[in-house]
């Protein structure tokens, strides 16, 4: 029989199957199949949940710039793989990074 055909049997059960996000967010990643169990112990997470509100962008910087580098200063970061080469502007205050 499917879970579903199941529920009438047992209506509480399927309360221990059901996913909730402990925060509020977007999935980014889905490293699962319908089928597949989760454990705690599992390296790669399941499902990978964040906020899109704010990018955080992580650079290699070469020891020879690092010195020019200021907190709070502005960033330009071109991503190859948008089409066109598009520009990101970010500015961040008190990233610990940049620090």
């Amino acid at each position: 029989p499917s879970a579903v055909a199941c529920l009438p049997v047992c209506p509480d059960c399927h309360r221990r199957y059901i996913v909730r996000a402990p925060i509020r967010g977007t999935i980014l990643q889905v490293n699962i199949r319908v089928g597949e169990h989760a454990t705690p112990a599992s390296i790669i997470p399941p499902i990978v949940l964040g906020s899109i509100d704010e990018l955080q962008i992580r650079a290699d910087v070469d020891e020879q710039s690092a010195p020019r580098i200021r907190l709070n200063a502005k960033a330009v970061a071109y991503k190859k793989s948008i089409a066109g080469f598009q520009k990101i502007q970010a500015i961040r205050k008190g990233d610990a990074y940049a620090r």
